[in-house]
């Protein structure tokens, strides 16, 4: 999780023996508004495996708690592992009781979830799998669920070179108000992000089932289809930099406070260098199908910006954040 520089782990609490061991970890983001994980574990060490178990609890800063709202769970979540001492195998087990967050007569609801991460050194696995989540807010209504998200992430030391395929998957999803209902199902998003020797490659792919509208049509599609494409020609070897200085940040940061101040002028001109390479955007598919409408959109194509579009975009973008930054302080 260091190697990528986006987490900062902590051991606050560590009680080490011969057969046995406990302790807490503190994981937190180095990005964004503060929060963190706090993993309690306690470890059965034996000759060829060690088996872990112990608890999971999400901790915010003020101005999250206060946005968030009250959260209703009947019990902290719990997790179990198992530690293979020849092979270096290693497999984690989280259960997610149902839990409600209430706020301002807002009401998100989750059944339950699972959670299951392996692996070794340089080859991870992640599988998650949520019952079904509904957001009420008044007379509408979203949900959506089951979902499943697949996850394998493989890297060399220090993450040199990496490689992430993500397959999220969501097997209905319904927006529904007084009036009118919309139900999709189902919606896949699939992408590939690998860092070679030359360049960063991002490919991303969208499929769309069929989305309904029953008081409308009840038997035909208002639309569905598919969209991929793939960003390339980020300059690898300024990703590696940007990797290195958020590692830095994240060993000089204050755990409190993940994200320190003025971090996003301090990379500024790594981010610039990222796009030195005037990267290229190739739209692979762009295939809508709407029977209801009658409508059939089928196109591809790609778009070459150069180094000097990209910077000012990229200046476009920073100016805009700091302008809004500073009204926000006026």
């Amino acid at each position: 999780m260091e190697a990528r520089g986006e987490w900062r782990v902590n051991r606050t609490e560590s009680r080490q023996g011969w057969l046995s061991s406990q302790g807490r970890l503190i994981l937190s983001p180095l990005l964004g508004r503060p929060w963190r994980l706090e993993l309690t574990y306690r470890a059965r060490h034996g000759i060829l495996s060690t088996d872990v178990e112990g608890t999971v609890l999400p901790r915010l800063d003020t101005v999250l708690q206060q946005a968030v709202g009250e959260v209703t769970a009947p019990s902290v979540p719990r997790w179990q592992g198992r530690y293979h001492t020849l092979s270096g195998h290693s497999e984690l087990r989280l259960s997610l009781a149902p839990f409600v967050i209430q706020q301002n007569g807002r009401e998100l609801a989750v059944r339950g979830g699972r959670l299951r991460l392996e692996g070794v050194f340089g080859d991870w696995r992640l599988r998650a799998l949520l019952d079904q989540l509904t957001l009420t807010d008044g007379m509408a209504q979203l949900a959506l669920g089951p979902t499943e998200l697949e996850s394998r992430y493989t890297y060399t030391e220090g993450a040199y070179h990496f490689a992430q395929r993500d397959h999220l998957h969501i097997e209905t999803l319904t927006l529904s108000y007084p009036s009118y209902d919309i139900q999709l199902s189902p919606l896949d998003l699939n992408s590939h992000m690998e860092l070679d020797e030359s360049e960063l490659r991002i490919n991303v792919a969208l499929d769309v089932g069929d989305v309904m509208v029953p008081s409308e049509a009840p038997d035909t599609p208002l639309l569905n289809g598919q969209i991929e494409m793939e960003l390339s020609r980020i300059n690898a070897d300024a990703v590696r930099h940007v990797i290195r200085r958020l590692r830095q940040e994240a060993s000089w940061g204050d755990e409190s406070l993940p994200m320190a101040e003025g971090l996003i002028a301090r990379l500024e001109p790594d981010l610039r260098k990222m796009l030195s390479d005037s990267p290229r955007l190739d739209v692979t598919t762009v295939a809508i199908d709407s029977p209801l409408l009658g409508i059939q959109l089928d196109a591809d194509g790609a778009l070459f910006l150069t180094h000097a579009s990209w910077m000012n975009l990229a200046w476009l973008i920073l100016t805009t954040k700091r302008a809004g930054k500073m009204a926000r302080a006026g």
